[in-house]
């Protein structure tokens, strides 16, 4: 079936209203004819801008979603680029544990799986470099810490005071100085044997590779990338602002994954041959590679729902 031309009908019910309307025919059912008019024009017309509005809307979205997006990298990369740093590092064996938690404010986290039985942890501390708190600076950073907090299944990873453990670097530095402008990325390499993985980002990058399990993934503002994703269980990625994109390598069968965003793009590359139910919904934006709703690729499978408040959606 051709799928009309909204245009080519607007302007030919237009026509046909003003004849009608005119009192140019004497047509029988002339006052009926006028009601259908005026509804089909009013239908058509809603129809019509309202896609506009919508399609614009997003595309403004989007824009405003890359700006905030480049913004959150922006400040990172800024402190970075004109500051001093200070690695911290720390290594141990996981033990019998199965999850990874962690909660940071500003920087970027990336996380990859590797052979092994260790986890390693790199903890990268910029601040400003400016004349402003030099002495408390440099404070900071002597008395800071990162450590790998075992609790039962669980590995916490975090940046703290050595005098101070229990508070993050962070509220130790601002209760003490008066002063936590500086950032804290990570890159950590965990053993494949992990299988959840808890984590927040405030601010900054998640990057995620060959990981395997349940994911609780949390960013307010700054991208999300998965790579080589295999998901069990019920997982959830979302963000606030900014974009989520998704390598997804496999779904078991009693897995689950909601990925959403309230202000961003969303895309998702899935393997060949796998199966899920795919749910797609955005508010305003696009949806590409793939029908809004439900659809059930290579027969169906695990639930894939991905949804955006204000955001394009790419399935390929």
């Amino acid at each position: 079936m051709r799928k009309r031309n909204n245009n080519s009908v607007l302007a030919a019910v237009a026509v046909l209203s003003i004849v009608l309307l005119a009192g140019c025919t004497e047509l029988p059912g002339r006052q009926s004819a006028k009601n259908e008019v005026e509804q089909s024009i009013s239908e058509d017309a809603q129809q019509n801008i309202g896609e506009v509005v919508k399609q614009e809307l997003g595309k403004a979205a989007a824009t405003v979603q890359q700006a905030v997006e480049e913004t959150a990298t922006k400040v990172v990369d800024e402190v970075k680029a004109d500051s001093i740093s200070k690695d911290l590092s720390v290594s141990q064996a996981i033990g019998s544990a199965s999850v990874l938690s962690m909660d940071n404010a500003v920087g970027e986290i990336e996380v990859t799986a590797v052979a092994g039985d260790q986890i390693h942890v790199i903890a990268t501390i910029s601040s400003h470099n400016s004349s402003l708190h030099k002495s408390d600076r440099q404070k900071i950073m002597d008395d800071a810490e990162v450590s790998v907090e075992v609790s039962g299944d669980t590995l916490k990873v975090s940046t703290h005071s050595k005098s101070s453990p229990k508070k993050d670097l962070w509220t130790w530095a601002q209760d003490k100085y008066g002063y936590s402008d500086f950032t804290i990325s990570y890159n950590i390499e965990l053993p494949a044997s992990m299988n959840e993985y808890k984590i927040t980002n405030n601010v900054g990058q998640i990057r995620l590779r060959n990981l395997e399990g349940k994911y609780h993934i949390v960013s307010n503002v700054g991208a999300i990338n998965i790579e080589g994703a295999k998901f069990t269980g019920k997982s959830t990625v979302e963000s606030d602002t900014g974009s989520i994109r998704m390598d997804i390598a496999a779904m078991k069968d009693n897995s689950s994954l909601k990925a959403k965003t309230q202000v961003g793009s969303l895309s998702a590359v899935l393997a060949d041959g796998m199966k899920c139910s795919l749910e797609a919904k955005s508010e305003l934006g696009q949806i590409k590679g793939v029908e809004g709703g439900k659809t059930d690729i290579n027969g169906g499978g695990p639930l894939l729902s991905l949804s955006s408040e204000i955001g394009a959606i790419t399935v390929q």
